[in-house]
C-alpha cells in the first residue's frame, strides 16, 4: 500500500473516481455523511474498519452552542438516527 496525502475528503473522492488510488481511508462518520449526500458517487464503505472511536463534543462555559445544538444531538441519539447508519453506508 502506498499512501497518498490529500488536503480534503473532496480530493481523496476525486482521486479515487479518477481510479488514481484504490481506497479514501478517514474517519467513518465524515465518509457516511459523505455517501449520505452524495448518493450518486457510486461509491460504498468497506465492511471493516481499522479502529473504532468514538467522538466527543465540549463547549466553552456558558456557550450558546450548548443550548442549541444538545437538543439536536440527543435527538439523532435518541431517535434511532444514528443506529440506521450501517457500515456500507446506507441509511
Amino acid at each position: 500500500m502506498q499512501p497518498v496525502p490529500v488536503g480534503s475528503l473532496g480530493e481523496a473522492v476525486a482521486l479515487l473516481k479518477e481510479g488514481k488510488v484504490d481506497a479514501v481511508v478517514r474517519d467513518t462518520p465524515l465518509l457516511r455523511y459523505y455517501l449520505k449526500n452524495n448518493p450518486d458517487a457510486g461509491l460504498a464503505l468497506a465492511p471493516r474498519t481499522f479502529e473504532i472511536f468514538t467522538y466527543g463534543i465540549t463547549y466553552p462555559q456558558g456557550s450558546p452552542w450548548r443550548e442549541k445544538l444538545d437538543p439536536i444531538l440527543i435527538k439523532t441519539l435518541e431517535d434511532g438516527t444514528y443506529e440506521r447508519y450501517t457500515p456500507d453506508g446506507s441509511v
